[in-house]
């Protein structure tokens, strides 16, 4: 099977960077005696694209099949445009790039590039994807899933689709012996108190009650490694809002919203819609912002992330 030099791909969490690069393998390595395949990954900002890509054209003449993969490529210059063009042209196809898209720049792109590149858009139909991950993993534990079970575990992690691995993992384990997880099993092992605390997290906020925004923000962190995940996930939830309420403004009907923001559940999308009431449009956006910037303070400062995580809360329930 041929593969492409190159692919842009939009991947929006790592689990499905993870996935794309397992079926790149898999193609590669098809009809072939190796057996595995490295993978090297380099960050757009920190090489000299122009000499990677002479370095790889020229060694991979000599040496295995790898992958290389480049990240934080969504600013990409003109010079480093035509260098890739021209590796697209030339490479003699053993060692595939793999560049890592935001799906804002995807057209773009495409005008330059045309048939050169390959793009691959994971975001489009996330909870497909996630849903076909399962049921791969699962065949290869010689495991079923009932059809009710597989809905509700979908339900539950794809807004939080890097967690969904760990979640499965445990769902597995917890299974047994048993040859078909139920829906018992995944209400046993799989929660979405995550959801839950960040919708109780947002109407407190509402409200302006300090007292329960401090109290969920201590739940967070009993269960979470660090603060900023606490930022992390409250501007992810505020911007789904966001974006509910500027599609609704453009004329998009909640079925029409719900493909398009890719979420499954009705429910989840019903308490979204609620919380749009809260706020307008602008108000959102200036507080997305600012928990953007507050989150960068974390990687940047000195002071205690705890301690910087408790007055940005405090400043959204002015």
């Amino acid at each position: 099977m041929r593969y492409n030099t190159v692919y842009f791909v939009s991947a929006n969490s790592y689990l499905f960077e993870k996935i794309f690069l397992c079926e790149l393998k898999k193609n590669i390595l098809k009809n072939k005696t190796e057996t595995s395949l490295g993978v090297e990954t380099y960050y757009y900002n920190e090489i000299d694209l122009s000499q990677l890509l002479e370095s790889l054209a020229t060694s991979s003449l000599f040496s295995d099949y790898k992958i290389v993969v480049l990240k934080n490529a969504d600013k990409l210059s003109d010079k480093d445009k035509n260098t890739i063009k021209k590796y697209c042209e030339t490479s003699n196809k053993l060692c595939p790039l793999v560049i890592y898209i935001s799906n804002d720049i995807e057209n773009e792109l495409k005008k330059d590039f045309g048939s050169l590149a390959k793009f691959v858009n994971l975001e489009s139909n996330s909870t497909q994807l996630l849903k076909q991950y399962i049921m791969s993993i699962l065949k290869e534990t010689g495991k079923k899933i009932t059809v009710d079970a597989l809905n509700l575990f979908l339900e539950y992690n794809s807004n939080h689709i890097d967690s969904a691995e760990g979640e499965l993992e445990k769902l597995i384990g917890y299974s047994g012996d048993k040859n078909t997880i139920t829906l018992d099993d995944v209400n046993a092992v799989c929660s979405n108190n995550a959801d839950k605390n960040i919708f109780k997290l947002v109407d407190s906020l509402s409200a302006k009650n300090k007292n329960e925004v401090f109290s969920l923000a201590r739940n967070f962190l009993e269960k979470e490694q660090y603060p900023g995940y606490i930022l992390s996930i409250l501007s992810s939830h505020l911007l789904k809002i966001y974006r509910i309420k500027r599609l609704l403004e453009l004329g998009y009907r909640k079925t029409e919203i719900q493909t398009k923001l890719d979420i499954l559940s009705s429910r989840y999308y019903n308490n979204l819609l609620s919380q749009a009431t809260y706020f307008e449009s602008e108000e959102l956006g200036r507080k997305i912002k600012f928990l953007l910037e507050t989150d960068r303070c974390t990687k940047t400062s000195k002071a205690e992330d705890c301690d910087i995580v408790e007055m940005a809360l405090a400043k959204l329930c002015l």
